[in-house]
């Protein structure tokens, strides 16, 4: 009795969690800084009417034949693969900050050198993953595949698809048909396709946790006890590799070892067992992962890493909804550790105090929408390019996630319902058995993660990317559970009845938020298109360990190729008394043409365009040492974004400028005719359903 009542509060407790994700996703938005961001999102007219749409077409497609739903289940599948292989052709993501120090490490230590970042003495919680990319660079190398900035989103692609093929197969066993509804929505779920061009830990974290999930499933399906212990052996070492390389995946761990204490399906002996066996494994993962790093000559340094009280007392900024910010991330940063711990705890205090009891429902209702609201996560994809093969200008990058973003949140948002469906449902039947625990496993997962950044940790929408695989989960299990008369509804409501409100209330949202927003979506507002990046910046390193531009020097850079015209540069750090001392010239390699660039701190607006060619660099220093500016860096590597640096005709390996081209513009967010278009298309689907079905429940009633 007692575990059924922990575990029903668990259920409910959950379900209001993702009650709450469901309204912050239908009316809210994030603040950026104080800032509420409603560009390019459609109003909360739009979010409510397509989100109903989506919902008749659920219970149009509920009434088609078994034949007719599987011809449409294979050619939306196809689509969909068709789709992922268009973005991976189409899209690329220069690396930039926590990417750029990750995977350039990496390279360094698969080739041998030991040389690590000061970042990552800042940062130790970023090694692993360091150490995980360089495992898989050294057996790239080892067979020929060298070019890792071509292979590393195929190879992310693959992994993440055989664990949604394999999601799939684990849930179809769990029940009947719920598998084709799991990689339909799999498939269908833009955000986690995108971040396939995303080098860092969220892909493989999240396909280790799906991994975790299906081999936990299996596990209590087997009656065979040999493939029980593999299944067992699989999900505990894929889950633990997940925290090692991830380490909020930890609020899944503590998830799985909740629904093992409080199933009824385990006696107590085999409980003790299987946490323990969870916990250990853990632990030899991550003593795997430190001895690793010891090998690879990383020497922490525990009074220079950032304390955990940096990313709490972040987090309750007043003035912020929780995100990263430039100040409170080095903040005290000269303290020692424990020194500076002492001080944000301090303000941590006075935060609360001056946010009171309702200020600290307001900041984490703040929280939660900078982190859910928006199902597409984009805040690290700013600087997204169109590959070689799109011969499209870069500016329109951003149009493209314009138009993604609102398509997919009411897709989300009836994921969240359908998940709050499930389990509320869950938990008023009062079932027992292997369903009920998936349920709750998943339930528990989304409700720890969304507790933790509201309560305690800095926001950030890609952090959501663990618990899209619950959602996944809890969605398809609500969808698959629809008969084809839809959910029950009271009688004294006719179906007829209830089709025609919400067909008219669909259509009348559409239409306000097509007129409401069109002076704004009309609105010019600048668009910026990353044409070329060169290098990067690696912020966190101390000046000595900085690559100093030496006086009365002459650099050049090898060839490269600008796809679009530029009319804006964004250099690094660059000294305001040294500007003057550096002549940085663009030099196309046809025509001879040069142009000067201003040398200025941050993005500069040039006079004029320069015209899409072959270029290359040519920088003068001045007879004063560099001392301060942050314009060349040494890798440590050969294969890095930009082109290779020569220093008075000698190259020299690993070195890069750093600069990024860009081709800026006032242009509307969506084309007007695109944006008319789509709403349009929206009334002309509602029309078509509400017609179908109107049909459908007149003929059933006759």
């Amino acid at each position: 009795m007692i575990l059924k009542k922990t575990q029903n509060s668990f259920l409910l407790l959950s379900a209001f969690s993702l009650f709450v994700l469901l309204m912050v996703a239908s009316f809210l938005y994030p603040e950026n800084n104080g800032t509420r961001l409603t560009a390019p999102f459609f109003s909360r007219f739009f979010r409510v009417g397509a989100t109903l749409t989506v919902i008749l077409g659920l219970l149009s497609f509920k009434q088609l034949t078994d034949r007719t739903k599987k011809i449409l289940f294979y050619i939306l599948l196809l689509l969909l693969i068709g789709g992922q292989l268009c973005f991976i052709l189409a899209f690329q993501r220069p690396l930039h900050t926590d990417t750029a120090y990750v995977i350039t490490m990496s390279e360094r230590l698969a080739n041998g050198n030991f040389d690590w970042f000061h970042y990552f003495t800042i940062y130790p919680n970023n090694v692993n993953i360091t150490i995980f990319w360089a495992f898989i660079f050294k057996i790239l190398n080892f067979v020929g595949l060298s070019n890792h900035e071509i292979v590393y989103p195929w190879l992310q692609l693959i992994i993440l698809d055989f664990s949604l093929i394999f999601f799939a197969n684990a849930t179809n066993k769990l029940k009947a048909g719920l598998g084709k509804y799991v990689v339909t929505l799999s498939f269908a779920y833009a955000p986690l396709v995108m971040y396939v061009i995303f080098p860092y830990n969220d892909i493989f974290a999240v396909s280790l946790l799906i991994i975790g999930i299906s081999c936990f499933i299996l596990a209590n399906l087997t009656s065979n006890f040999m493939q029980q212990i593999i299944y067992y052996i699989v999900t505990f070492g894929s889950l633990s590799l997940g925290v090692a390389i991830r380490q909020n995946l930890v609020i899944i761990l503590i998830a799985l070892v909740l629904t093992i204490s409080l199933s009824k399906r385990y006696l107590p002996l085999q409980k003790l067992i299987l946490i323990v066996s969870l916990i250990a494994t853990c632990a030899v993962f991550i003593l795997g992962f430190r001895i690793a790093a010891s090998h690879s000559d990383f020497h922490p340094n525990v009074n220079q890493e950032t304390p955990t009280m940096r990313y709490v007392n972040m987090s309750w900024n007043p003035g912020t909804s929780g995100e990263i910010d430039v100040n409170d991330a080095w903040h005290w940063s000269e303290l020692p550790k424990a020194e500076r711990s002492k001080a944000l705890s301090h303000e941590l205090k006075h935060r609360l105090k001056e946010l009171g009891p309702i200020g600290i429902v307001k900041h984490m209702v703040k929280k939660i929408a900078y982190m859910f609201s928006i199902g597409l996560p984009y805040q690290d994809m700013e600087d997204v390019q169109f590959t070689s093969i799109v011969k499209m200008p870069q500016w329109k990058v951003k149009k493209f996630y314009a138009v993604l973003t609102n398509l997919f949140q009411p897709l989300y948002i009836v994921m969240l319902l359908f998940s709050c469906y499930t389990v509320f449902n869950n938990f008023k039947n009062n079932k027992h058995g292997l369903y009920s625990d998936v349920v709750f496993f998943a339930a528990v997962s989304v409700l720890g993660t969304v507790m933790f950044h509201a309560l305690l940790w800095e926001v950030r929408d890609r952090y959501a990317l663990p618990i899209f695989p619950f959602v996944i989960l809890l969605s398809a299990m609500g969808i698959a559970s629809l008969k084809k008369d839809g959910l029950a509804i009271p009688n004294f409501i006719s179906k007829i009845t209830l089709l025609h409100t919400a067909s008219a209330l669909a259509v009348v949202l559409i239409v306000i938020n097509g007129v409401s927003q069109f002076n704004q979506f009309s609105k010019s507002v600048r668009q910026d298109g990353l044409v070329y990046s060169s290098g990067f910046l690696p912020y966190a390193e101390p000046t000595e360990k900085r690559q100093l531009i030496e006086p009365n020097q002459q650099y050049q850079t090898d060839s490269f190729v600008l796809s679009d015209k530029v009319n804006s540069v964004f250099f690094g750090q660059i000294a305001t008394k040294e500007m003057t001392d550096l002549v940085f010239t663009l030099v196309n390699s046809k025509t001879g043409v040069q142009t000067i660039l201003p040398v200025k701190n941050g993005g500069v607006d040039l006079p004029q365009a320069i015209p899409s060619g072959k270029y290359y660099v040519n920088l003068i220093t001045g007879n004063s040492p560099v001392e301060s500016t942050f314009l060349l860096e040494q890798s440590g590597i050969s294969s890095l974004q930009g082109p290779q640096v020569l220093k008075d005709g000698r190259r020299i390996p690993g070195m890069r400028l750093i600069f990024d081209l860009k081709n800026s513009l006032r242009v509307s967010i969506i084309p007007m005719k695109l944006y008319i278009l789509l709403h349009v298309v929206v009334l002309l689907i509602i029309l078509f359903l509400w017609h179908r079905l109107y049909v459908i429940y007149q003929i059933k009633n006759n």
